[in-house]
């Protein structure tokens, strides 16, 4: 049985590597998006406030990263 569950554990894994490579999101400016680049700024400030540890953060908005 455990040797079954490391086995759909390396399963997921790949194929969620796999499907992660065949994504590819344009880049753009926030200003571009609709976003204020300063109202961003705050808001990954309050998140690296609130969570410390926290390595990265993406923002996607109208299927762009900003």
């Amino acid at each position: 049985m455990r040797f079954i569950a490391i086995a759909m554990l390396a399963i997921l894994s790949l194929s969620s590597t796999l499907s992660a490579a065949e994504v590819s999101l344009p880049r753009s400016t926030p200003e571009a998006q609709g976003v204020s680049s300063e109202r961003l700024l705050d808001v990954i400030n309050a998140l690296d406030a609130q969570f410390p540890s926290m390595h990265g953060v993406m923002i996607v908005r109208h299927g762009h990263v900003v």
